[in-house]
């Protein structure tokens, strides 16, 4: 069963992939456009989000484009939170959601994989350019796809030049984001090569890297001040976050922003608006970013030929934090309102979460999962959702594990959703396949793993999830779920490894049938099982003169005849039958039998096949006759083991006396 992948594609759309890339054919991918141009087209949109953060500028831009120009496509969003842990398993479990779609059924690509791991970046990358499809990649240019990028040289520039022409600033740090993060890298050449050209002494013009988390802020400050050093007159830093924090940290020890040093910032974050001294920023709309991609698709679709490279231009937001006038286009109460709103919200997620976590912890099944994070994304507003496992979550068995390496889609159901504004459960794949690859225009549906560690244990997905808008708590809520999901799946592996163990334990190692240890754990139950309904019979064996067997022909002959007898024992008797060494060269058997003539049958089987093999034995047998022998109407397993004991041991006797 394939999700999210389309098959029927006809020659001219194959052609049209491979030729409208950034290095294609422009006349053949008109060609390509103008035979395929009834076919709705899906998007496959392809994100990796820095910690718990999930950038929704990507999505509102393309869907805001597509809206606008009327188009008949849809977006597939496929996410990670690979970021938000350190642990590898953890991120390999995230990154199987990148394994599911197959990138030669869309119709266009928009990448942005900057937060992720660099080996498995690139092997996503690698199965993007081997689709043929045309690619637009974000925050890193990539080759073969086409590239958009907030233009940060230019603001940089202009930052660096500002503070040195306007506020005779004349040594310099910039505070960087993660070492050899393309747009970080784009800022760090533009804050060197400006400082160059303005003959700026290598020595008063520092870099610093880190991650974009505040902490890169303070531990900038840190190093700059150890051992009695001191802050150079401007501190430019990668963004918002990063400025706040130097800030913080430089009043701590001492110094006074803007007098003592100057500070600047990226993005224009709210905090960078509100925070005394507000802060000196670049604004990017990155919803604007989303819509040129999807402009920049069209164009290929029409047959055009857009430009490779196209950038987003900041705009400049000068502050009090490097000694300009507050801009004053702030709406304090404004603020203050949606502070109030959200501090509202976040009360009504604690107490959401709070109860489910609840729910979650007392389920006793996955599908109690299930339906409780059913509940949690009913408060949600969106328009459907489902729930997909792989069924082998619950089934657990010995070589049976998920997988570490994608998704057995054969082994994918969807345990629960809600289509058309109903709840529903374990319907057919086929239904949740259609609902997403003929989903309206302008539809959106996001994918994200559902996963145990390393391992793919399904997929969630949210049909136009508005709330991400506003909100960035959706990883806390899918946390928990996992969270209470690897729990469950533990306890599962852990039962699995006792039940593996107790199946040794109560084996013989060397004929494969129950050992003596069984008898209470599988022989009682299976006696009083059979008592109340068909009847029961016990047979005992014991081989003939099994010393003199091992003293004239050596162990592995014996081994060979136990061997035997355990094989023509469980051969001959019904399936169900639980057959046991007993000790040395005796063996127990029980099994459903409501007559003494059938008993006897499985004896004489037995007694044939063992002679063909010039094995002897003295087989005893004792029956129950179910619930119309009201003379034994109360006899034990006990009881009857000795009967047929003392049967064998008169066969026996019988045996030696005819020698």
């Amino acid at each position: 069963m394939e999700f999210f992948s389309r098959k029927s594609y006809t020659v001219c759309k194959t052609l049209l992939a491979e030729c409208c890339n950034p290095n294609g054919d422009e006349e053949r991918g008109r060609r390509g456009t103008q035979q395929g141009m009834e076919m709705k087209r899906r998007i496959a949109l392809v994100t990796a989000g820095w910690k718990r953060m999930i950038t929704t500028a990507w999505s509102t831009g393309l869907i805001a484009y597509i809206r606008d120009h009327e188009l008949d496509v849809s977006v597939e969003w496929f996410h990670s939170w690979e970021g938000a842990s350190q642990n590898p398993d953890f991120r390999h479990g995230e990154d199987n959601i990148f394994t599911l779609p197959e990138f030669a059924g869309y119709d266009g690509i928009v990448v942005d994989l900057v937060n992720m791991e660099s080996a498995a970046r690139e092997s996503v990358l690698q199965r993007i350019r081997e689709s043929g499809v045309p690619a637009v990649a974000l925050c890193q240019d990539i080759e073969g796809m086409f590239y958009i990028s907030v233009k940060g040289f230019g603001a940089i520039q202009r930052f660096v030049l500002h503070l040195y022409e306007e506020h005779g600033c004349r040594s310099f740090h910039f505070a960087g984001g993660p070492k050899g993060n393309y747009e970080n890298e784009q800022r760090v050449s533009a804050f060197l090569d400006t400082l160059r050209e303005l003959g700026v002494p290598e020595e008063a013009a520092t870099v610093s890297y880190g991650d974009f988390g505040k902490n890169t802020g303070t531990e900038a400050v840190r190093f700059l001040t150890k051992n009695g050093g001191k802050l150079p007159d401007a501190i430019i830093c990668a963004n918002d976050n990063i400025a706040v924090a130097a800030v913080i940290e430089a009043e701590k020890l001492g110094y006074r922003v803007p007098a003592d040093v100057k500070v600047t910032g990226f993005d224009n974050f709210d905090k960078a608006q509100l925070f005394q001294p507000q802060i000196t920023t670049a604004e990017v709309c990155r919803e604007d970013i989303g819509y040129r991609c999807a402009d920049i698709l069209n164009q290929i679709w029409n047959g055009e030929k857009p430009e490779r490279v196209s950038y987003i231009e900041p705009k400049v937001i000068l502050g009090e934090s490097c000694g300009c006038p507050n801009d004053g286009k702030i709406d304090y109460r404004k603020v203050l309102k949606q502070q109030i709103v959200s501090s509202m919200e976040d009360a009504d997620l604690t107490a959401a979460l709070s109860s489910a976590e609840a729910k979650l912890h007392d389920s006793q099944s996955f599908q109690e999962l299930v339906r409780s994070s059913m509940d949690l994304f009913d408060q949600m507003d969106l328009d459907g959702y489902a729930v997909i496992l792989d069924r082998r979550v619950q089934k657990l068995e010995e070589k049976n594990e998920l997988n570490t390496d994608g998704y057995e889609l054969s082994c994918l159901e969807t345990a629960g959703c809600r289509m058309d504004g109903m709840r529903r459960e374990h319907i057919p794949n086929v239904k949740i396949r259609d609902e997403v690859l003929n989903a309206p225009a302008g539809t959106l549906h996001l994918m994200f793993p559902f996963h145990i560690d390393q391992y793919a244990a399904g997929i969630f997905i949210l049909k136009n999830p508005r709330f991400l808008i506003d909100r960035q708590d959706l990883y806390e809520i899918i946390e928990l779920i996992l969270r209470e999901a690897s729990n469950r799946y533990a306890n599962l592996r852990l039962r699995s490894a006792l039940d593996h163990l107790e199946k040794i334990y109560n084996r013989d190692q060397l004929t494969g049938v129950y050992a003596r240890t069984a008898y209470q754990k599988v022989i009682a139950p299976s006696f009083q099982r059979w008592r109340r309904k068909e009847g029961v019979a016990v047979m005992f064996l014991d081989a003939d003169r099994f010393k003199e067997v091992n003293d004239r022909f050596g162990h592995s002959y014996g081994d060979y005849v136990l061997k035997e007898i355990a094989k023509i024992v469980v051969e001959s008797l019904p399936a169900e039958a639980v057959v046991c060494r007993f000790g040395g060269d005796e063996f127990l058997a029980l099994y459903p039998c409501g007559t003494q003539e059938a008993a006897l049958a499985f004896r004489t089987k037995i007694e044939q096949g063992l002679l063909e093999k010039s094995i002897q034995t003295s087989i005893g047998i004792a029956v129950y006759a179910g619930t119309e022998d009201e003379c034994n109407e109360n006899i034990t397993l006990e009881e009857l083991v000795k009967m047929a004991d003392a049967n064998m041991y008169r066969i026996k006797e019988d045996h030696h006396s005819q020698k």
